[in-house]
Formats: structure tokens, C-alpha cells, sequence
């Protein structure tokens, strides 16, 4: 129902209110105080939306994805603008990370005893992940409000298993095989992403770990709701049947929270 489009907001879930957005080039933007720059196209019908527009379209949906280019401070910018302004709006989102793995409980909660400290609480540079300073306005727009900051991500040494066992964890029912469309597309966009250098054996098994870890995802904004996601936009794009992403039982509740939305329920 969605499709990625644009330079930082890549999808918008759980809500029948967009189709997708797509954002035109324009200068940074800091801290999320101020609005994205450049155009907002509701990639449905091809007309702009204001900023203000956009929010109030968000801030009806239960589940919001939006989605990055990790080395991108553009996005990060929007990211810190939107979840704020649902703030602002009087929703109480979770905020749901890829950047923070499972287990990281007890580092999270310390970072936010110590945002000062928050990088180095949160290992975010041991751990391969851009300047910390790009997510720290999402992460102060939650901790300020009080909202609940909560891992989107398994741990390392887990997606290791995944890749190169085929390891899945418990209650993951990712074990289908795709269709062979499907399966070559996902593959071409893991290769393309990592610029071609991925050895082609491991592509299957990088595969199977980008669907184990898209089910993750979803599983977590659904239990958070509402919730907001942060992610690379491979993970929040919508152009894929969600029984291939997510496994059936997780894609049924999808559907589920879809016809809620497009009923105006919450």
C-alpha cells in the first residue's frame, strides 16, 4: 500500500493516510525543530502537502515507519521534526530503532539517566552506526516527553546465526522460501546497497536475515502501539506482500491494524 519515495521520509505505516511522500532536494535541516525543506508530494496523487498537512495526516495513523539513508543527516533531521511534532500534536509514541538491538534494556535506560552519555552508554560507535549527534534529537524529543525508547534490532552474534546457519529465532515464521522474482529483487537491492562488495554466497543467507529483521521490526511497533519507527528504508518501503517480509502471523496482524485505520479506528 506504501512505497518508499524521497530523500528522508520512506514510508508511512499502519494508517491509511498516505500512499507514500516524496520529498524534493533542499538544504539541512537541525535538531527537528524546524520543517523538512524542499516539496512534500503525496506520491498517490501527485500534489504537495505542507508540513502541517503531513503531521496531522501521521498523527491519525497507529504505526508510523520512517524510514533513512543511514549516512544521510537530512533525514535524521526530518525523523527528529515528525516525531516531535506528533508529540506536539498530543500522541504518545514509542519510538522503535533498528540502531538498538535487543538486550540493550538496561544500556538504554542508562543513556537516558545520562544523555550526555549516550553514546557510549548506548556502544553506538563500537557498534557501527553514523554520528550518534544525527539521532540524538529523536532520542531527546522521547526521553523529554517521557515516552518509552525500545530495540528494533536483534543482536549481532544473532543475525551472524541467520546469515551464515540459517538460524531463525523462535517464533520467526520467515522460513518460506520467496518467490524467485522476489528473491532476485531483494538480493540486487542487498548488493546495491553495499556497493556491490557482499560476496554472492552470503546474498541468500543476507536475505534471509533482512526478513528475519524486518519481522522484528514489525512485531515491535505493533506490541508498541502507537509507535514510531526508525530505520534504513529497505526495512519500512511497503512494496512487498507482508507474508513474504514478515511471515504470515505477523503480516496477518498488519492487515488487521490496515482495516482498523482505513475504518478510523484506533
Amino acid at each position: 500500500m506504501w512505497r518508499r519515495i524521497g530523500r528522508w521520509l520512506s514510508a508511512v505505516g499502519v494508517s491509511g493516510a498516505l500512499a507514500g511522500c516524496a520529498v524534493g532536494p533542499g538544504p539541512s535541516v537541525g535538531g527537528g525543530e524546524s520543517p523538512p525543506s524542499g516539496r512534500i508530494i503525496d506520491t498517490r496523487t501527485g500534489t504537495p502537502l505542507t508540513p502541517a498537512a503531513l503531521v496531522a495526516r501521521l498523527a491519525e495513523a497507529d504505526v508510523v515507519l520512517l524510514g533513512e539513508r543511514h549516512d544521510n543527516p537530512d533525514h535524521h533531521a526530518g525523523q527528529a521534526f515528525l516525531y516531535q511534532a506528533l508529540i506536539d500534536q498530543g500522541r504518545r509514541p514509542a519510538l522503535v530503532m533498528e540502531m538498538l538491538d535487543q538486550g540493550q534494556e538496561a544500556a538504554i535506560m542508562a543513556a537516558q539517566a545520562a544523555p550526555e552519555s549516550a553514546a557510549t552508554a548506548l556502544a553506538w560507535e563500537e557498534r557501527g552506526w553514523p554520528d550518534f549527534a544525527w539521532y540524538a534529537p529523536v532520542l531527546r524529543a522521547a526521553w523529554t516527553a517521557g515516552l518509552p525508547v525500545t530495540p528494533g534490532n536483534l543482536p549481532r552474534e544473532t543475525i551472524r546465526a541467520v546469515v551464515r546457519a540459517g538460524q531463525l529465532p523462535a517464533g520467526l515464521d520467515v522460513s518460506r522460501p520467496l518467490p524467485p522474482q522476489a528473491q532476485a529483487d531483494l538480493e540486487t537491492e542487498l548488493r546495491d546497497s553495499h556497493c556491490g562488495m557482499l560476496p554472492e554466497a552470503l546474498l541468500p543467507g543476507m536475505v534471509r536475515a533482512q526478513r528475519v529483521r524486518d519481522a522484528v521490526m514489525a512485531e515491535a511497533v505493533l506490541r508498541h502501539r502507537p509507535s514510531v519507527l526508525i530505520a534504513g528504508w529497505g526495512h519500512t518501503r511497503r512494496d512487498r506482500p507482508d507474508e513474504q517480509r514478515f511471515g504470515q502471523k505477523i503480516a496477518d496482524e498488519v492487515d488487521r491494524a490496515l482495516d482498523r485505520a482505513s475504518q478510523g479506528k484506533k
